[in-house]
């Protein structure tokens, strides 16, 4: 830890921003380490779920579509979303996107995986 929580009160705020950066760049690395640790499993699973050892490994691939604002408007699949918190804005509407997908139009599309790490269940009978 870089600051004891239980002296945060008293610390003095240049050491507050310090103790923040340090862990904001310890946070990168580890973020880093995460995503080369996710892709190794993401090329290795044969499959979309496994379990190793103690725990069951999720693959999850999602597909969404990969279009601007602008070009959503360009095939009139813009929807307004009404005024709660702030004015009503427009927004891609995605259930239209669907129907001109099954109607034949390509649209762009981004693919990502993640991966998922679960504890297994035990079993606590013995």
């Amino acid at each position: 830890m870089f600051i004891d929580p239980t002296k945060l009160a008293e610390t003095t705020k240049e050491d507050l921003v310090s103790a923040r950066v340090q862990v904001m760049n310890a946070f990168e690395e580890l973020k880093g380490e995460l995503e080369a640790i996710d892709q190794q499993l993401i090329e290795s699973l044969p499959m979309n779920e496994q379990i190793i050892g103690d725990y069951v490994v999720k693959k999850t691939t999602r597909t969404t579509f990969d279009i601007t604002l602008d070009k959503a408007r360009e095939y009139g699949a813009v929807k307004v979303v009404p005024e709660k918190i702030t004015p009503a804005t427009e927004a891609i509407d995605t259930p239209a996107l669907h129907k001109l997908v099954k109607q034949g139009v390509e649209l762009p599309t981004k693919t990502t995986t993640r991966i998922e790490v679960i504890a297994a269940e035990q079993d606590n009978e013995q």
